[in-house]
């Protein structure tokens, strides 16, 4: 299949890129210029190497997605632009990013599938229920990026174009993991606290099984779904997770 993949040389993108281009896809991404803080330049070498076409284009700049990249063939847009640090309301990168790339799908005649790479931002705190989110879990998002997410799904599904959307949790492994430097480099430094009283959920999925969740959304063709990304364990806390970090790293274990 011909596939397309925004922000395909960000940690997530770039992974899948890799995954789909083994498995036999014919697969381009897209991404911003050095300038506009694009990722590093060691993905986009080991992109091409394997015979990935990188094209750059900017979703914040209304149109350039769609004069810049053929719309003939493409038959899968993986989306994969996110970004947790944002303002509220229309500026939001997160929303216009989804605006330009489906203003690009309607126009690909030969489009099967839009996949959404989401996450559980959109569920808000779920100490209340006991556990983790579920499908079936109702979204009260608590941050502007929640809020955000939230919308940007509703803009897809809004959309009638053939969609699915995978609420990922927290991904760690690989490289380029934001877990290495936002929470395992800060317990080792002792520099990250307990958030709260530490009794908030959290989901893990290890990149290798979020590229295997896109590969199959793809393969399976699942129209219409909302699909969570995650361990399965639903019973593991914040507090449970730093405790086992600090073990294992033999350091403080992190305290409120």
């Amino acid at each position: 299949m011909k596939i397309l993949i925004t922000g395909g040389t960000g940690y997530v993108g770039s992974h899948v890129a890799l995954l789909l281009k083994k498995s036999g896809h014919d697969v381009s991404v897209v991404a911003r210029g050095p300038e506009r803080g694009s990722s590093s330049a060691e993905r986009v070498r080991q992109l091409r190497e394997v015979g990935v076409e990188v094209v750059l284009a900017d979703l914040s700049v209304p149109g350039q997605l769609l004069s810049r990249v053929g719309q003939s063939g493409v038959q899968v847009i993986v989306h994969a632009v996110s970004n947790f640090l944002e303002p509220r309301g229309s500026e939001s990168l997160t929303l216009r990013s989804m605006g330009e790339v489906i203003f690009f799908a309607q126009a690909c005649p030969s489009l099967l599938l839009f996949v959404d790479l989401s996450n559980n931002m959109p569920y808000g705190d779920t100490r209340a229920s006991g556990h983790g989110a579920d499908e079936k879990s109702v979204c009260r998002p608590n941050t502007v990026h929640g809020v955000n997410k939230l919308a940007a799904e509703q803009i897809l599904r809004d959309s009638h174009l053939p969609w699915t959307i995978l609420r990922i949790s927290q991904i760690y492994g690989g490289t380029g993991s934001s877990f290495d430097w936002i929470i395992l480099d800060q317990i080792r430094r002792g520099k990250l606290p307990l958030p709260g009283n530490g009794q908030n959920r959290v989901g893990l999925v290890h990149i290798d099984d979020v590229c295997q969740a896109v590969s199959l959304s793809i393969e399976k063709r699942i129209i219409g779904g909302v699909l969570n990304i995650c361990s399965g364990d639903l019973s593991l806390t914040q507090a449970d997770l730093f405790t086992f970090l600090a073990d294992c790293l033999k350091v403080k274990r992190p305290v409120k």
